[in-house]
């Protein structure tokens, strides 16, 4: 029996899991699917929440891809990592 293919959001999902720094086109390469089917299930997967992206940066007059990642579990977009989260100051003792 031949295992079955991802689910298109799923093979984006885990191609923006394996790229630290992920454009449409890198996403669409490694899931092998369309630069606009990858950019649909990216815009889906950022509104579950499951993925984000940074704007591209200006080079001179050119702008650059848009960034993105996958957010896991742990860290969401409005929560950042628990070693992140500032904590309470101890109080002075002298």
């Amino acid at each position: 029996m031949s295992p079955t293919k991802p689910s298109t959001e799923q093979a984006v999902a885990d191609a923006v899991s394996v790229l630290p720094k992920a454009t449409v086109a890198d996403v669409a390469v490694v899931a092998k699917v369309s630069r606009s089917t990858a950019a649909k299930m990216l815009a889906r997967l950022k509104r579950a929440g499951k993925a984000q992206h940074t704007s591209g940066e200006r080079d001179g007059a050119r702008r650059q891809p848009d960034v993105w990642r996958r957010i896991t579990d742990e860290y969401t977009a409005d929560s950042p990592p628990a070693a992140a989260k500032p904590r309470a100051l101890a109080p002075r003792t002298a």
